[in-house]
């Protein structure tokens, strides 16, 4: 399957440093103080990626055509879905809509600048560290539970997950450090897959039911705005009682996969670990599924069309796959979060 690739607006990123990240045995508070200390002054989201004159012009334009409150496209329906609770979703949007703090663009509510009460990654970060102290005060599967609540809190903090966002990539750091101590208490097995390709490694996560005997697996990858902890709900509450295994793979530009640029090419990594299957021993790879969300439905789709006879089913959701791809109208149409989320890859 061939996939023509036109992009309309012409983008410029700003070079931001990258921080490292180095992670040490403090508690979850002094971590997020570590972490964000720098960050107080951060850029905010809506302007890390910058359009030629004529695009952002055109974007104005669009705009006051089509109004809208908020800069990011508001997954609520999803995010509940995946674990976050609606009353403290809502709590934390009104937050944000309220904040009285100097806004990037006024019209856009979830815009507010600087890493203080009302900024977007602040709000999220903050519920998700309410959520790793309650993880503190239980134990056994409801402490784990807690745990992945905050590390989806946390991956909310990072949405839409551009490259340059530092606050986004220490939020990441948040996320899959309360993933894996999450881990660590749940009655469910959750193992780390290093898959080596290129000279470096697609670090996954495989979950499973037992280790008794290869269970049937199903290989989920989410979109470019999202990371594989979100997807914790859909293994336990769907494909664990049915006895399969999870495996999650980041999309090539996010998360463990920010390593890799996205081509056209975008099922490299996941034909990589489908590769990798018959040398887990807790997996059956004659039993593999193929389940993408959004973009990582393109790489599915694709990844079915290249590897035919070792996928026995492949499900995808809201994928693009090809025709806004290969047209420049409906590509320009998209909002701008999106856009900048190509612009970033």
């Amino acid at each position: 399957m061939t996939l023509y690739w036109v992009i309309f607006f012409i983008t410029i990123e700003d070079k931001v440093p990258l921080e490292g990240h180095h992670m040490s045995e403090e508690t979850s508070k002094n971590i997020s103080e570590t972490l964000f200390e720098k960050n107080k002054q951060a850029k905010e989201t809506s302007r890390l990626i910058r359009y030629m004159p004529s695009s952002e012009k055109l974007l104005e334009e669009r705009r006051a055509q089509n109004p809208t409150s908020w800069y990011r496209n508001l997954l609520r329906l999803q995010w509940v879905w995946q674990g976050v609770d609606p009353i403290e979703q809502e709590s934390v949007l009104a937050t944000i809509a309220s904040s009285k703090h100097s806004r990037t663009v006024d019209d856009w509510l979830d815009t507010v600048m600087g890493y203080h009460g009302g900024n977007w990654n602040y709000e999220w970060t903050k519920l998700g560290m309410q959520h790793q102290k309650r993880a503190n005060d239980v134990t056994g599967d409801d402490s784990a539970e807690e745990l992945f609540k905050a590390s989806l809190c946390f991956s909310i903090a990072g949405y839409p997950h551009l490259k340059n966002d530092n606050l986004a990539l220490q939020a990441q750091v948040l996320a899959n450090t309360a993933y894996n101590e999450a881990a660590k208490r749940t009655s469910h097995i959750i193992k780390q897959i290093e898959v080596p390709y290129k000279n470096k490694r697609i670090i996954a996560n495989l979950h499973l039911v037992s280790t008794d005997k290869p269970q049937p697996v199903v290989i989920v990858s989410a979109g470019l705005d999202s990371l594989q902890t979100d997807m914790w709900r859909l293994f336990r509450d769907y494909l664990a009682p049915a006895g399969i295994a999870m495996l999650t793979v980041d999309m090539p530009s996010i998360g463990h996969s920010s390593h890799w640029t996205l081509t056209e090419d975008t099922s490299c990594l996941h034909q990589a670990v489908l590769n990798e299957l018959p040398k887990i021993p807790w997996v059956d790879h004659f039993k593999v599924g193929l389940l993408g969300f959004r973009f990582g439905g393109n790489a599915m789709v694709r990844l079915s069309f290249l590897e035919p006879s070792k996928i026995k089913g492949c499900v995808s959701l809201g994928a693009p796959i090809h025709d806004i791809l290969a047209s420049p109208n409906k590509l320009k149409n998209m909002p701008k979060m999106y856009l900048d989320m190509l612009g970033r890859v």
